[in-house]
């Protein structure tokens, strides 16, 4: 009895990966709901649904190149943040009765925001691109879950996670935030 409850245990864990790997690996895509980590709705996704999943994941991918320039100079922006609130602190003291004002501080923090906003203004088509694939991203979300509402209408659910072919492989967790999952 105890090999027969063995086989069958064994015989589940294969097919449901196996059907894990034909869902991923077909070329189909599938939308699943869950709530509380529990699968509450499988479909397909229709070839309408598939090209707005497609051309919102094509904008993440861009806007992931697109920003590369300012997490470059990310480092920067905060060390003259930090150093610029620094001297406002200190160039500017207020003891209750009199406030003490060093002008010599405030030409410090005056030069530092300058070099700040320079370091910015360099960059400003950086910002320029990062800010319109922004918009774009928004536009193509709302047409993602334009497309998928009819289905999630009267799903209790927290989040959904598309299955394709490019995430046949991935490890999941439900609690995992490197897959595609969108809270709708």
């Amino acid at each position: 009895m105890m090999k027969l409850n063995k086989i069958a245990v064994v015989a589940s864990v294969v097919a449901a990966f196996t059907t894990h790997l034909s869902l991923a690996n077909n070329g189909e895509y599938h939308l699943i709901a869950y709530d509380d980590c529990n699968v509450v709705a499988d479909q397909t996704l229709t070839q309408s649904q598939i090209e707005a999943y497609l051309a919102l994941k094509d904008s993440e991918d861009r806007m992931q190149t697109i920003s590369a320039p300012i997490h470059l100079i990310q480092g920067d922006i905060d060390n003259f943040t930090a150093q610029i609130g620094e001297l406002t602190d200190r160039a500017i003291q207020d003891s209750g009765n009199e406030l003490y004002i060093d002008k010599a501080l405030l030409r410090e923090q005056e030069a530092l925001t300058k070099e700040l906003e320079s370091l910015i203004e360099s960059h400003e088509a950086d910002f320029a691109a990062l800010e319109k694939e922004g918009r774009l991203i928004e536009e193509r979300a709302k047409a993602f879950e334009k497309q998928i509402q009819p289905f999630l209408k009267g799903v209790n659910h927290d989040f959904v996670r598309i299955i394709g072919p490019d995430t046949g492989n991935e490890k999941y967790s439900c609690k995992d935030k490197n897959i595609a999952m969108f809270s709708l």
